[in-house]
Protein backbone atom coordinates (compact mmCIF):
# COMPACT_ATOMS: atom_id res chain seq x y z
CA UNK A 1 0.00 0.00 0.00
CA UNK A 2 1.12 3.46 -0.68
CA UNK A 3 2.45 6.01 2.06
CA UNK A 4 0.34 9.20 2.04
CA UNK A 5 2.91 11.36 4.46
CA UNK A 6 6.44 9.82 5.46
CA UNK A 7 8.69 11.77 8.62
CA UNK A 8 11.75 10.18 8.58
CA UNK A 9 14.77 11.26 11.24
CA UNK A 10 13.18 14.98 11.53
CA UNK A 11 15.00 17.86 13.41
CA UNK A 12 13.39 20.71 14.00
CA UNK A 13 15.20 23.83 15.63
CA UNK A 14 14.96 27.26 16.81
CA UNK A 15 18.37 28.87 16.68
CA UNK A 16 20.26 26.70 18.65
CA UNK A 17 17.17 25.21 20.45
CA UNK A 18 16.24 21.93 18.86
CA UNK A 19 12.21 21.30 19.74
CA UNK A 20 12.00 18.29 17.67
CA UNK A 21 14.58 15.42 17.89
CA UNK A 22 14.54 12.23 15.36
CA UNK A 23 11.07 12.38 14.57
CA UNK A 24 10.00 9.11 12.54
CA UNK A 25 6.41 7.56 11.11
CA UNK A 26 4.33 7.24 8.38
CA UNK A 27 0.42 7.62 7.91
CA UNK A 28 -1.73 5.20 4.99
CA UNK A 29 -3.88 6.58 2.70
CA UNK A 30 -7.50 7.56 4.25
CA UNK A 31 -6.15 7.08 8.20
CA UNK A 32 -6.03 9.86 10.66
CA UNK A 33 -3.23 9.91 12.86
CA UNK A 34 -2.54 12.21 16.05
CA UNK A 35 0.26 13.95 17.30
CA UNK A 36 -0.10 13.99 21.38
CA UNK A 37 1.67 15.51 24.64
CA UNK A 38 1.62 18.08 26.57
CA UNK A 39 2.57 21.75 25.86
CA UNK A 40 5.91 22.44 24.70
CA UNK A 41 6.51 19.61 23.70
CA UNK A 42 7.11 20.18 19.58
CA UNK A 43 4.08 18.63 18.21
CA UNK A 44 2.94 22.01 16.51
CA UNK A 45 6.21 22.17 15.46
CA UNK A 46 6.63 19.37 13.66
CA UNK A 47 2.54 19.91 12.12
CA UNK A 48 3.91 23.18 10.66
CA UNK A 49 7.23 21.28 8.97
CA UNK A 50 4.07 18.55 7.46
CA UNK A 51 2.73 22.03 5.99
CA UNK A 52 5.77 23.96 5.19
CA UNK A 53 5.52 26.71 7.25
CA UNK A 54 8.42 25.32 9.10
CA UNK A 55 11.88 24.00 7.90
CA UNK A 56 13.77 20.82 9.17
CA UNK A 57 17.17 20.83 10.29
CA UNK A 58 17.40 17.26 9.59
CA UNK A 59 15.95 14.19 7.97
CA UNK A 60 12.90 14.50 5.73
CA UNK A 61 9.32 14.66 4.41
CA UNK A 62 7.74 13.16 1.73
CA UNK A 63 3.78 13.64 0.40
CA UNK A 64 2.86 10.79 -1.62
CA UNK A 65 6.56 10.23 -2.17
CA UNK A 66 7.20 13.52 -3.10
CA UNK A 67 10.34 14.91 -1.47
CA UNK A 68 8.69 18.39 0.13
CA UNK A 69 11.10 18.87 3.16
CA UNK A 70 15.04 18.44 3.69
CA UNK A 71 17.35 19.99 5.42
CA UNK A 72 18.05 23.01 3.17
CA UNK A 73 14.94 22.45 0.55
CA UNK A 74 11.93 23.29 1.06
CA UNK A 75 8.57 22.92 -0.94
CA UNK A 76 6.08 26.03 -0.24
CA UNK A 77 2.78 25.24 1.36
CA UNK A 78 0.76 26.45 -1.32
CA UNK A 79 2.38 23.98 -3.73
CA UNK A 80 1.59 20.83 -1.23
CA UNK A 81 -1.92 19.93 -1.31
CA UNK A 82 -2.06 20.39 2.01
CA UNK A 83 -5.17 21.82 3.98
CA UNK A 84 -5.17 23.38 7.82
CA UNK A 85 -7.48 24.11 10.05
CA UNK A 86 -6.45 26.61 12.68
CA UNK A 87 -7.03 26.80 16.63
CA UNK A 88 -8.93 30.27 15.72
CA UNK A 89 -10.62 28.13 12.64
CA UNK A 90 -9.85 31.96 10.86
CA UNK A 91 -12.97 31.90 8.92
CA UNK A 92 -13.17 34.88 6.57
CA UNK A 93 -15.50 37.14 8.90
CA UNK A 94 -16.31 39.67 5.35
CA UNK A 95 -17.41 36.49 3.83
CA UNK A 96 -20.55 34.19 3.64
CA UNK A 97 -20.26 30.43 4.76
CA UNK A 98 -20.60 29.61 1.09
CA UNK A 99 -17.87 32.07 -0.15
CA UNK A 100 -15.47 31.04 3.24
CA UNK A 101 -15.74 27.19 1.96
CA UNK A 102 -15.33 27.79 -1.60
CA UNK A 103 -12.97 29.97 -1.48
CA UNK A 104 -9.96 27.57 -2.24
CA UNK A 105 -11.80 26.11 -5.07
CA UNK A 106 -10.91 28.05 -7.99
CA UNK A 107 -9.55 25.69 -10.12
CA UNK A 108 -12.88 24.20 -10.57
CA UNK A 109 -16.25 25.86 -12.66
CA UNK A 110 -18.44 28.27 -10.57
CA UNK A 111 -21.04 25.13 -11.21
CA UNK A 112 -18.48 22.37 -9.82
CA UNK A 113 -17.67 24.89 -6.83
CA UNK A 114 -21.45 25.38 -5.98
CA UNK A 115 -22.14 21.38 -6.08
CA UNK A 116 -18.87 20.77 -3.68
CA UNK A 117 -20.11 23.30 -1.39
CA UNK A 118 -23.51 22.00 -1.00
CA UNK A 119 -21.84 18.74 -0.59
CA UNK A 120 -20.20 19.45 2.36
CA UNK A 121 -22.69 21.45 3.81
CA UNK A 122 -25.12 18.55 3.51
CA UNK A 123 -22.55 16.32 4.92
CA UNK A 124 -22.32 18.81 8.45
CA UNK A 125 -26.00 19.16 8.16
CA UNK A 126 -25.71 23.14 8.11
CA UNK A 127 -27.06 23.11 4.04
CA UNK A 128 -29.25 26.18 5.34
CA UNK A 129 -26.77 28.11 6.39
CA UNK A 130 -25.00 29.36 3.06
CA UNK A 131 -25.77 32.77 3.21
CA UNK A 132 -24.86 33.51 7.00
CA UNK A 133 -21.75 35.52 8.10
CA UNK A 134 -19.37 33.92 10.67
CA UNK A 135 -20.11 36.06 13.46
CA UNK A 136 -23.96 34.59 13.28
CA UNK A 137 -22.75 30.84 14.04
CA UNK A 138 -22.21 29.23 17.05
CA UNK A 139 -18.37 27.82 18.01
CA UNK A 140 -19.66 24.54 17.04
CA UNK A 141 -21.02 25.65 13.87
CA UNK A 142 -18.00 27.82 12.92
CA UNK A 143 -15.75 24.44 13.87
CA UNK A 144 -17.42 22.48 11.25
CA UNK A 145 -17.46 25.39 8.69
CA UNK A 146 -13.56 25.36 9.14
CA UNK A 147 -12.97 21.74 8.74
CA UNK A 148 -14.99 21.65 5.48
CA UNK A 149 -13.42 24.93 3.96
CA UNK A 150 -9.94 22.98 4.60
CA UNK A 151 -11.68 19.64 3.34
CA UNK A 152 -13.12 21.12 -0.08
CA UNK A 153 -10.25 20.91 -2.17
CA UNK A 154 -9.64 17.78 -1.17
CA UNK A 155 -6.06 18.29 0.13
CA UNK A 156 -3.47 15.04 -0.03
CA UNK A 157 -3.30 15.59 4.08
CA UNK A 158 -5.36 17.74 6.13
CA UNK A 159 -3.46 18.83 8.99
CA UNK A 160 -5.69 20.34 12.24
CA UNK A 161 -3.53 22.07 15.29
CA UNK A 162 -5.77 21.92 18.42
CA UNK A 163 -9.04 22.50 16.78
CA UNK A 164 -11.54 21.87 19.53
CA UNK A 165 -9.55 23.99 21.99
CA UNK A 166 -12.09 26.38 21.95
CA UNK A 167 -15.02 24.31 22.43
CA UNK A 168 -16.48 23.50 25.81
CA UNK A 169 -15.01 20.02 27.31
CA UNK A 170 -18.44 18.75 26.91
CA UNK A 171 -18.47 18.71 23.50
CA UNK A 172 -14.80 18.02 22.62
CA UNK A 173 -14.85 14.19 22.28
CA UNK A 174 -18.15 14.15 20.39
CA UNK A 175 -17.00 16.58 18.13
CA UNK A 176 -13.81 14.76 17.85
CA UNK A 177 -15.91 11.61 17.00
CA UNK A 178 -18.66 13.49 14.60
CA UNK A 179 -15.00 14.98 12.50
CA UNK A 180 -13.98 11.50 12.29
CA UNK A 181 -16.44 10.34 10.96
CA UNK A 182 -16.62 13.39 8.10
CA UNK A 183 -12.71 12.76 7.36
CA UNK A 184 -13.60 8.85 6.66
CA UNK A 185 -16.77 9.46 4.24
CA UNK A 186 -14.80 11.54 2.38
CA UNK A 187 -11.81 9.64 2.70
CA UNK A 188 -9.60 12.40 3.85
CA UNK A 189 -6.32 11.84 5.41
CA UNK A 190 -5.51 13.79 8.23
CA UNK A 191 -3.38 14.50 11.64
CA UNK A 192 -4.64 16.05 14.54
CA UNK A 193 -2.43 18.04 17.32
CA UNK A 194 -3.95 17.69 20.44
CA UNK A 195 -2.95 17.59 24.36
CA UNK A 196 -6.08 15.83 24.95
CA UNK A 197 -6.30 12.06 25.38
CA UNK A 198 -10.00 11.70 24.73
CA UNK A 199 -9.90 13.31 21.71
CA UNK A 200 -6.76 11.65 20.30
CA UNK A 201 -8.88 8.52 21.13
CA UNK A 202 -12.02 9.58 19.86
CA UNK A 203 -10.84 10.64 16.53
CA UNK A 204 -7.25 8.82 15.97
CA UNK A 205 -6.29 5.65 14.00
CA UNK A 206 -3.17 5.79 15.39
CA UNK A 207 -1.29 8.55 17.76
CA UNK A 208 2.11 9.67 18.15
CA UNK A 209 3.06 10.36 21.84
CA UNK A 210 5.60 13.44 22.07
CA UNK A 211 7.08 14.75 25.00
CA UNK A 212 10.13 17.23 25.02
CA UNK A 213 10.70 16.85 21.04
CA UNK A 214 10.53 13.47 21.10
CA UNK A 215 8.05 10.64 19.40
CA UNK A 216 7.67 8.01 22.05
CA UNK A 217 5.58 6.00 20.76
CA UNK A 218 3.40 5.58 17.36
CA UNK A 219 0.67 3.34 17.79
CA UNK A 220 -2.97 2.51 17.94
CA UNK A 221 -4.55 4.16 21.08
CA UNK A 222 -5.15 0.80 22.41
CA UNK A 223 -2.01 -0.79 22.10
CA UNK A 224 -0.82 2.54 23.72
CA UNK A 225 -3.05 2.11 26.60
CA UNK A 226 -2.02 -1.65 26.94
CA UNK A 227 1.32 -1.87 25.89
CA UNK A 228 2.77 1.67 26.57
CA UNK A 229 6.66 1.65 25.09
CA UNK A 230 8.23 3.23 28.28
CA UNK A 231 7.80 4.92 31.73
CA UNK A 232 6.13 8.63 30.07
CA UNK A 233 3.69 7.12 27.99
CA UNK A 234 2.59 4.49 30.76
CA UNK A 235 2.75 7.83 33.35
CA UNK A 236 0.78 10.48 30.33
CA UNK A 237 -1.86 7.89 28.87
CA UNK A 238 -4.82 6.98 31.34
CA UNK A 239 -4.37 6.68 35.08
CA UNK A 240 -3.05 4.43 37.12
CA UNK A 241 0.00 4.04 39.70
CA UNK A 242 3.76 2.20 39.60
CA UNK A 243 3.31 -0.58 42.04
CA UNK A 244 6.80 -2.41 42.80
CA UNK A 245 7.56 -5.87 43.00
CA UNK A 246 9.92 -8.10 42.55
CA UNK A 247 10.27 -10.79 39.66
CA UNK A 248 9.96 -14.39 40.46
CA UNK A 249 11.08 -16.76 37.66
CA UNK A 250 8.60 -16.74 34.88
CA UNK A 251 5.99 -17.68 37.50
CA UNK A 252 4.95 -13.60 37.62
CA UNK A 253 5.59 -10.43 40.01
CA UNK A 254 5.63 -10.77 43.43
CA UNK A 255 3.92 -7.70 44.98
CA UNK A 256 2.40 -6.22 48.43
CA UNK A 257 -1.51 -7.29 46.93
CA UNK A 258 -0.20 -10.75 46.09
CA UNK A 259 1.51 -12.64 43.01
CA UNK A 260 0.60 -10.95 39.53
CA UNK A 261 0.45 -13.65 36.81
CA UNK A 262 1.50 -12.27 32.63
CA UNK A 263 4.16 -12.61 30.32
CA UNK A 264 7.33 -11.25 32.13
CA UNK A 265 9.48 -9.19 29.08
CA UNK A 266 12.65 -10.62 28.40
CA UNK A 267 14.79 -7.80 30.20
CA UNK A 268 13.83 -8.73 33.71
CA UNK A 269 15.50 -12.00 35.25
CA UNK A 270 14.30 -13.96 38.79
CA UNK A 271 14.75 -11.59 41.63
CA UNK A 272 14.80 -8.44 39.39
CA UNK A 273 13.13 -5.33 41.26
CA UNK A 274 10.48 -3.91 39.13
CA UNK A 275 7.29 -1.64 38.97
CA UNK A 276 4.18 -2.38 37.57
CA UNK A 277 1.74 0.09 36.10
CA UNK A 278 -1.37 -0.82 37.49
CA UNK A 279 -4.76 1.11 36.24
CA UNK A 280 -8.56 1.65 37.72
CA UNK A 281 -9.95 -0.60 35.63
CA UNK A 282 -7.70 -3.44 36.61
CA UNK A 283 -8.64 -3.16 40.24
CA UNK A 284 -12.17 -5.07 40.77
CA UNK A 285 -14.58 -3.66 43.38
CA UNK A 286 -15.72 -7.20 45.32
CA UNK A 287 -17.77 -7.06 48.18
CA UNK A 288 -17.30 -10.30 48.67
CA UNK A 289 -13.02 -10.38 48.41
CA UNK A 290 -11.57 -10.90 52.29
CA UNK A 291 -9.12 -8.40 50.82
CA UNK A 292 -10.23 -4.98 51.86
CA UNK A 293 -8.35 -1.66 51.72
CA UNK A 294 -8.98 1.53 53.53
CA UNK A 295 -10.69 4.43 51.15
CA UNK A 296 -8.36 7.08 51.24
CA UNK A 297 -10.51 9.82 48.91
CA UNK A 298 -12.56 9.74 46.59
CA UNK A 299 -14.05 11.83 43.14
CA UNK A 300 -17.68 11.72 41.66
CA UNK A 301 -17.95 11.54 37.85
CA UNK A 302 -21.13 10.45 37.35
CA UNK A 303 -21.77 7.36 36.08
CA UNK A 304 -18.81 6.55 38.32
CA UNK A 305 -16.09 6.82 41.36
CA UNK A 306 -12.78 6.79 41.31
CA UNK A 307 -11.18 5.91 44.72
CA UNK A 308 -7.66 6.14 45.99
CA UNK A 309 -7.29 3.29 48.16
CA UNK A 310 -4.49 3.05 50.95
CA UNK A 311 -1.87 -0.54 50.76
CA UNK A 312 -0.70 -1.19 53.96
CA UNK A 313 2.66 -0.14 53.20
CA UNK A 314 1.06 3.47 52.46
CA UNK A 315 1.08 2.82 48.88
CA UNK A 316 -1.46 4.53 46.96
CA UNK A 317 -3.55 2.42 43.91
CA UNK A 318 -6.86 3.78 42.22
CA UNK A 319 -10.05 1.88 41.43
CA UNK A 320 -13.05 2.66 39.10
CA UNK A 321 -16.53 1.91 40.87
CA UNK A 322 -19.92 2.28 39.34
CA UNK A 323 -21.39 5.42 41.61
CA UNK A 324 -24.38 3.60 43.34
CA UNK A 325 -21.43 2.02 45.15
CA UNK A 326 -20.79 5.30 47.55
CA UNK A 327 -18.51 4.52 50.06
CA UNK A 328 -16.83 6.45 52.88
CA UNK A 329 -13.29 8.09 53.07
CA UNK A 330 -12.34 5.83 55.45
CA UNK A 331 -13.97 3.12 55.00
CA UNK A 332 -12.61 -0.59 53.97
CA UNK A 333 -14.10 -1.87 50.50
CA UNK A 334 -13.07 -5.51 49.00
CA UNK A 335 -11.18 -5.40 45.67
CA UNK A 336 -9.56 -7.99 43.99
CA UNK A 337 -7.16 -7.69 40.31
CA UNK A 338 -8.32 -8.34 36.83
CA UNK A 339 -4.73 -7.95 34.86
CA UNK A 340 -5.06 -8.70 31.59
CA UNK A 341 -1.73 -7.88 30.68
CA UNK A 342 1.43 -7.10 33.10
CA UNK A 343 2.77 -3.79 31.42
CA UNK A 344 6.29 -4.16 33.57
CA UNK A 345 9.13 -1.21 33.76
CA UNK A 346 12.54 -1.40 34.96
CA UNK A 347 12.68 0.30 38.34
CA UNK A 348 15.91 1.67 37.95
CA UNK A 349 15.00 3.78 35.40
CA UNK A 350 13.42 7.30 36.60
CA UNK A 351 11.86 9.05 34.30
CA UNK A 352 12.89 13.18 33.98
CA UNK A 353 9.96 14.40 32.21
Amino acid sequence: MKIQLEVNNVNIAYGDKTVVKGASFSLEPGNIGCLLGPSGCGKTSLLRAIAGYEPVTHGDIKLQQRLVSKSGYRVPPEQRRVGMVFQDFALFPHLSVERNIAFGLKNLTEQQARTRVDELLTLVGLSDLNDVYPHQLSGGQQQRIALIRAMAPRPDILLMDEPFSSIDSELRELLAREVRQLLKTDGITAILVTHDQMEAFAMADVIGVFNQGRLHQWDTGYHIYHNPADRFVANFIGQGVMLPGRVVNSEGVKTEIGMLKGDIPAFCKDGHHIEVLLRPDDVIHDDDSDFKLEVKSKVFRGADYLYTLLLPSGQEILCMVQSHHNHRVGEYIGVQLELDDLIILPKEIISHT
